[in-house]
C-alpha cells in the first residue's frame, strides 16, 4: 500500500518492523513481497547495493514459491544492477542461472551487457527491439469496489432465501 501511495516514510517503518518479526516462520511468498518491496524503496533512495540485496532475496523467495513475480524482481535486480555501475554477472549465482534463457530476461541481459561494454547504439537497439519484454510490469488486481461484493445465500429463512422450511413438530409438544 505505501508503495503504491509512494510514501517511502511509511514504507521505510512498515518494512524495518516486518523485518524484525521473528516469532513464526513466514512463507516465502510474504517474504518475497516484503523484500520487493525494500528492493524498490532502496531503489528509489539510490542506494543500489541496499536494493540489489532486497531484490536478490525477494527473487529467491518468490522462486521457492513458484511465484511469477520473480520474472519481474531479477528485471529490477539487472536493472539496478546497471545503475550501480557494477560488472558483477548475476547469473554467476546458481540461482539464477535456469533463468538466463528466459525470453524477458535475455532482453535485459543484453541490455545490460551492452551498457557495461558502452555500445549506446546497440543498446538503445535493443531497447527499441525489446521494448515490451523490458518494459512491462505485470498488471496489478483492480482496486476494490466501493460497494459490497452481491452474493446470494443457499438457505431459506428471512437470512437464508432459498432452503426448504424447518420441519414442524406435532402439536402434542
Amino acid at each position: 500500500m505505501h508503495t503504491e501511495k509512494k510514501d517511502n516514510k511509511r514504507l521505510r517503518a512498515t518494512y524495518e518492523q516486518a523485518m524484525k518479526v521473528k516469532s513464526a516462520i513466514p512463507h516465502p511468498l510474504i517474504m518475497g513481497v516484503i523484500h520487493e518491496c525494500g528492493g524498490k524503496m532502496h531503489m528509489q533512495e539510490r542506494d543500489w547495493e541496499s536494493a540489489s540485496k532486497c531484490l536478490f532475496d525477494a527473487f529467491k523467495n518468490y522462486d521457492e514459491a513458484g511465484n511469477q513475480k520473480r520474472i519481474q524482481c531479477l528485471k529490477y535486480l539487472i536493472l539496478g544492477k546497471m545503475l550501480s555501475l557494477e560488472d558483477a554477472n548475476i547469473f554467476e549465482a546458481p540461482e539464477v542461472k535456469p533463468y538466463k534463457q528466459d525470453p524477458e530476461i535475455t532482453a535485459m541481459n543484453d541490455l545490460m551487457m551492452a551498457y557495461q561494454r558502452n555500445e549506446i547504439k546497440n543498446f538503445e537497439q535493443i531497447l527499441k527491439q525489446n521494448q515490451k519484454k523490458i518494459m512491462e510490469v505485470p498488471s496489478s488486481p483492480p482496486p476494490p469496489s466501493s460497494s459490497p461484493p452481491s452474493f446470494s445465500l443457499p438457505f431459506n429463512s428471512p437470512l437464508f432465501p432459498s432452503a426448504p422450511p424447518p420441519p414442524r413438530l406435532p402439536p402434542s409438544f
